[in-house]
């Protein structure tokens, strides 16, 4: 068995051994029960934590941020090494909505452009896959467990520089009247205008 182990042609006995999927290797994805399940403990993780809501919200938006910062990378150089990294503001805002969001969530969501405040952008989603199985309690109905998702955006964006304050918030569905729909907020600061002002 421990020369089968120190044998390089033998196929490789740990799961750490084996290479990453190649791009051509189209199983690749997490089954949704698994992720649902990672991510209700990471919830009751910090439910036993805090009992005030924003607060709530702020530690899965904490969460979210370090898988953001980590997320990038990923997404740029392991998947697909011959993409450019978009610079400008609107391109990469199209290509969390587009990209990063068909890689986790399987479908794309929809950037719009906050008419009345300058450096305003919103991603929207109707129906979020993160908090489609999630019920609360009387005390958290005003819990919005996407939080974790405005946390991994902001990550992505202080990773690729471009500095922004992001909030979620939840909206009416147009499409189900129970489910309401996911806005996430995006602020971007003074220097990252300037310097998208500066490229055109």
């Amino acid at each position: 068995m421990l020369s089968n182990f120190l044998d390089r042609d033998s196929e490789p006995v740990n799961i750490l051994d084996r290479p990453l999927p190649s791009k051509r290797d189209q199983k690749r994805e997490v089954s949704l029960s698994s992720f649902c399940y990672l991510y209700s403990e990471i919830i009751q993780y910090h439910q036993k934590r805090t009992n005030q809501i924003k607060e709530f919200e702020r530690r899965l938006a904490d969460t979210g941020y370090d898988v953001g910062l980590r997320m990038i990378d990923y997404i740029t150089w392991r998947k697909d090494r011959n993409s450019k990294r978009e610079i400008r503001l609107e391109s990469f805002l199209h290509f969390i909505a587009n990209n990063v969001w068909r890689y986790l969530f399987g479908q794309s969501a929809s950037v719009e452009i906050h008419v009345d405040i300058k450096g305003c952008y919103m991603i929207t989603e109707e129906e979020t896959i993160i908090s489609k199985f999630i019920s609360t309690t009387r005390e958290y109905r005003n819990l919005n467990c996407a939080a974790f998702v405005g946390g991994l955006i902001e990550g992505l964006l202080d990773a690729a520089e471009f500095e922004a304050v992001v909030s979620t918030r939840s909206a009416p569905s147009n499409i189900a009247r129970s489910s309401n729909k996911t806005v996430i907020v995006i602020e971007f600061s003074e220097s990252v205008l300037e310097r998208e002002a500066n490229l055109k």
